[in-house]
């Protein structure tokens, strides 16, 4: 198995090199957190990926749970748990 790890800059600019496969390449170099899920914490409201026991960050608010797990991915997709245990996408 191969990895390309590309900085995003030389990606946007088209001056990413990886062989004939690059976007697969790049995709597998993220490891695919692009996905991250806000939930309710003991402490406020948690940063988790999928499948994760522990968080990548807690907050205080909602609001700046969302805002963490936007920067943690910002072309990612961010879920929230609401009350009733449903999720909904932000």
């Amino acid at each position: 198995m191969r990895f390309w790890v590309v900085i995003p800059t030389l990606k946007k600019m088209g001056l990413a090199r990886g062989g004939p496969n690059q976007r697969g390449c790049w995709e597998m170099a993220r490891h695919g957190h692009n996905e991250y899920f806000v939930e309710p914490h003991k402490d406020g409201w948690a940063v988790k990926l999928p499948h994760a026991e522990r968080a990548s960050a807690v907050a205080d608010t909602q609001k700046e749970a969302i805002e963490a797990a936007r920067k943690f991915a910002p072309e990612g997709v961010v879920h929230v748990k609401q009350s009733n245990g449903k999720f909904r996408k932000v």
